[in-house]
């Protein structure tokens, strides 16, 4: 008998069970931990590895010292508080704000505008307020314990006078979009603080020197594991006399004029003064300006951020006569003996004729000039034909910029045949429009810089400069010295007898002619005086003063120009005198300025008239 056995189940193992398991327990772990780190914490993470490891550091570089010509520190820096904030801290931490407000004492809309102003600059922190003081920087680190508030001793640009060389220095403040775009330009690297207008924008690359590193490791507490020295920027040296920009800007100040003076070197073409008045106290730019100052400055009538040195162009009045001078003997139209009968006027055959100071007869260069006679100098324009004048203009360097290593320079107006030309309604040019030219009135414009230099052209009997005010820059790190070489921008062929002749009557001005009240005892010096009327009927003529000197081997050339504030001869050759002086250290009468002579009032009030076409000069 057979038995049969049924075939048993295998048994299961169960280590075949327990490994999918566990691995897929394991892969559904890591998942939520990838999520966690990925998802739920990734801010946090960010900020985390943020603070940990190397991080670098850029350390603001001192910019370099500005000098005077004698070696006088103009601008310098000095260590400073600064407090910044990163604008991502103001989203997470908007307390923050608040808390800044109160110890800055600022408004907090004024730091919400300027963290939202430097949006575009993300990751880098934004300057609040420099020159924070002990009290101020010590409470922000006790109180304000967020990453991203950061109070730093740096570096920071001081001047040694915050009124008289506003126009000439500028100011420095942190950048905005415009200024890291133009220097990017220039292919160099933004820093912290750039320079906003003046020499300090101009000379940026030389000034800002180069940025130092600091690598830091570590987190929480970091600590520097290297460190790169900043490298000083270069000293700049200005050909500018301290104690003549002062004193001219004081006499502007005290008087209350508009108006600039700018004194030249006829030698080299090195500016000795350059005042533009009103002006403004840089200081304000210390510490921040808030973006409501700012536009409180800007809204100013008049604006004293605007440099009447370089930036006006308007009608220079009869000290435009030695230009007329210089054309009408190029032209072949003015000798030694040439006269012309005035009658009281300059007819033009049709309409009103231009009106001269007096009825002088028949009259010669040297007293037409001394005189400052219309109808002499309206001859001799209309006799040398718009062409050659106009071209004898531009030769002269009128019409153009100089390139003083200022922002913002005009070129003026000379009216030349393409300028008529080219305008959107062309003009037509008459003998009466050239007559007025010749008198510096009409379209001609200029800047008290350009007129300056064409005194300084006479000076030179037909040679100019270009005018600079940069004399030499000191590399930092070698101590080496680069010098500026004197540039000719001009140059007027012309005998030895008409540059005489016209030396001698811009003398006579001064010796007995309308610039009488510039005379200096014990100095024989050169000068022109003009009164260019303005557009609004009643006020005051635009008063200028140019000249040069001494006559003989000319050290000084200069022009004084007056908004709305009479006669030149009455108000600017007075100043003029007063400059000059001060520059030669000649003893006046009465050479401290009085309250009583500074008054508007003790100017001598002058009324006039002018038609659009026919306008008096004197």
């Amino acid at each position: 008998m057979s038995v049969l056995h049924a075939p048993g189940r295998p048994e299961v193992n169960r280590r075949l069970f327990w490994f999918p398991t566990i691995t897929i327990s394991l892969l559904l772990m890591l998942s939520v931990r990838l999520w966690f780190l990925q998802v739920h914490s990734a801010e946090v993470l960010v900020e985390t590895s943020q603070s940990i490891g190397r991080t670098s550091v850029k350390k603001l570089a001192p910019r370099g010292a500005i000098m005077d010509r004698n070696g006088k520190l103009l601008a310098g820096v000095r260590p400073k508080y600064v407090a910044t904030l990163e604008p991502g801290v103001v989203k997470k931490n908007p307390e923050v704000v608040g808390q800044l407000a109160a110890i800055l004492e600022m408004d907090p809309a004024d730091i919400e505008a300027e963290v939202k102003e430097n949006l575009w600059r993300p990751g880098l922190p934004v300057a609040i307020k420099s020159s924070l003081t002990v009290r101020q920087a010590a409470k922000i680190a006790e109180e304000i314990q967020v990453p991203g508030v950061d109070i730093e001793e740096k570096p920071m640009r001081y001047y040694f006078d915050t009124k008289s060389y506003t126009h000439i220095l500028g100011y420095v403040a942190t950048p905005s979009k415009k200024d890291v775009d133009r220097l990017l330009g220039l292919k160099l690297e933004p820093a912290e603080f750039v320079g906003k207008q003046g020499v300090e924008r101009s000379y940026e690359k030389l000034l800002m020197g180069a940025p130092g590193r600091e690598m830091l490791e570590g987190r929480g507490k970091q600590r520097v594991e290297s460190r790169e020295e900043p490298i000083p920027g270069s000293q700049v040296n200005l050909s500018i006399d301290d104690s003549l920009q002062r004193y001219a800007q004081e006499i502007f100040r005290q008087r209350n004029f508009k108006g600039a003076a700018v004194a030249l070197d006829p030698r080299s073409g090195e500016i000795l003064c350059m005042i533009s008045s009103p002006t403004y106290d840089t200081q304000v730019y210390d510490g921040g300006l808030t973006f409501k100052e700012k536009a409180a400055l800007d809204a100013i009538p008049n604006s004293p951020q605007f440099n009447r040195a370089i930036s006006t162009a308007v009608a220079p009045g009869s000290t435009f006569k030695i230009l007329t001078s210089i054309a009408a003997y190029r032209a072949g139209k003015l000798g030694q003996r040439t006269g012309v009968t005035c009658n009281g006027g300059y007819s033009q055959g049709r309409g009103r004729p231009i009106k001269c100071m007096g009825t002088h007869g028949y009259i010669t260069f040297n007293q037409a000039m001394s005189r400052s006679c219309n109808t002499f100098f309206c001859t001799m324009g209309v006799r040398t034909g718009s062409k050659a004048f106009m071209q004898a203009a531009l030769d002269c360097g009128l019409g153009t910029r100089t390139g003083v290593e200022l922002p913002g320079e005009t070129k003026g107006l000379v009216p030349t045949e393409k300028w008529l030309k080219d305008r959107k309604k062309p003009l037509d040019f008459s003998i009466g429009d050239l007559a007025n030219c010749a008198l510096g009135q009409g379209y001609i414009a200029t800047s008290p810089l350009q007129m300056a230099n064409l005194a300084a052209l006479v000076a030179n009997n037909g040679i100019n400069y270009k005018p600079h005010m940069i004399t030499s820059f000191v590399d930092p790190a070698t101590n080496k010295t680069e010098r500026i070489v004197p540039e000719i921008a001009h140059k007027v062929e012309g005998d030895r007898w008409f540059w005489d002749m016209l030396k001698g009557g811009l003398t006579s001005v001064i010796e007995s002619g309308t610039a009488k009240s510039a005379y200096i005892p014990g100095m024989r010096w050169a000068g022109k005086t003009g009164s260019a009327e303005d557009s609004n009927k009643g006020r005051l003529t635009d008063g200028w003063f140019v000249g040069f000197a001494p006559r003989e081997n000319p050290r000084i050339a200069i022009c004084v120009y007056g908004e709305n504030v009479g006669h030149g001869g009455d108000v600017m050759a007075p100043i003029a005198r007063q400059i000059v002086s001060h520059y030669f250290d000649v003893s006046l009468a009465s050479k401290k300025l009085t309250s009583a002579s500074a008054k508007p009032s003790a100017v001598k009030p002058v009324t006039s008239r002018r038609s659009a076409r026919s306008r008096r000069a004197r």
